[in-house]
């Protein structure tokens, strides 16, 4: 059989009675895939809030940032010293203060911030990365990073599916019942994280989606969008795929992104999503000749589209736009 013939693996998505639309903000937490949403999303000109502590892999920490911003918690226990800097046990390393204070001040105001958001959220989108987790040995808890803290201080666990399962009911629960018109998408991120071997990376997207499944028939506010089986089963190439072989590249972002799309919006939003996408293209186009009458008048003219669209549309997100083109 020729490889043209080869048929193609398409993955049929789940039901659900999720509807989007680009007048509410979306918010994400969880891995680097979830950045990749966020990106497009900004691309396109809708609000989004994403990963205020930084990416997240692992679904405990996810849960437990979630539930602090329920329960409107603080998250200064999580503060620690290393060298001249302040980091917190609960966010990424790109979340740093040169004092303690500083940094609680840091999280308070993205925990708030991000609490704000739910009530105004159509949509949280989590993304898991890892059943994989590190416990400290002596705070015996789970951390969201290890900061390059000696391996010895940590045990390495794989989170169970009961393990998830529980304390993400928990969590949807009171979610839900704290803001009834808010719903959650569950993805599982298609980046191999090929550091913990390939049968161990296998074991852990394994329990991941497991777990999903379990919470998503449970919890009917609850649903579940395929971004690992596109990009594994449906993009089965390495083409679709950045030069390390495990993160997906900007042609398979675009596909799942695509496929995002046309599921959840309706066809007006994505009329206007894409037109906002266009006028963002235009804003970025370099001149070969910058300053020059032909130049000029291409910037004028767009700044005039692009007026023109803001009083059209002025619940957009006009971030993505050169600010000198406005």
């Amino acid at each position: 059989m020729h490889k043209s013939d080869m048929r193609k693996s398409i993955v049929q998505l789940p039901k659900s009675t999720l509807e989007l639309n680009r007048k509410q903000p979306i918010l994400l937490l969880g891995s680097c895939f979830s950045q990749h949403i966020s990106h497009k999303c900004k691309e396109h000109g809708l609000q989004e809030v994403h990963n205020p502590l930084g990416t997240i892999f692992n679904p405990h920490t996810i849960g437990k940032f979630l539930t602090s911003c329920l329960d409107s918690c603080t998250l200064k226990d999580s503060i620690f010293q290393k060298e001249d800097m302040f980091l917190s046990w609960e966010a990424s390393n790109s979340i740093y203060a040169f004092s303690e204070k500083e940094l609680a001040t840091i999280l308070k105001e993205k925990q708030t911030f991000f609490s704000k958001k739910i009530e105004e959220a159509q949509v949280i989108i989590i993304t898991f990365g890892s059943a994989w987790s590190y416990m400290h040995k002596k705070q015996q808890f789970i951390v969201a990073n290890c900061h390059k803290i000696p391996s010895t201080d940590f045990e390495k666990v794989l989170l169970s599916i009961p393990e998830i399962v529980s304390q993400w009911s928990s969590v949807l629960n009171q979610l839900f019942q704290q803001y009834p018109n808010v719903k959650l998408m569950f993805t599982v991120s298609p980046v191999r994280h090929w550091k913990d071997g390939a049968i161990e990376n296998a074991r852990s997207k394994a329990i991941l989606i497991e777990a999903v499944h379990q919470l998503v028939e449970t919890h009917q506010k609850a649903s579940y969008f395929p971004s690992y089986e596109i990009v594994v089963d449906e993009l089965r190439d390495y083409g679709y795929f950045k030069m390390d072989g495990l993160h997906p590249n900007e042609i398979a972002v675009n596909h799942v992104w695509k496929i995002f799309l046309e599921r959840y919006f309706s066809p007006e939003d994505q009329k206007v999503l894409s037109a906002f996408n266009t006028l963002r293209r235009q804003a970025e186009h370099k001149s070969v000749h910058p300053n020059s009458k032909a130049d000029m008048l291409y910037r004028q003219q767009l700044a005039e589209k692009i007026n023109t669209f803001r009083e059209n549309y002025p619940e957009m997100n006009y971030s993505a736009l050169h600010s000198e083109i406005d």
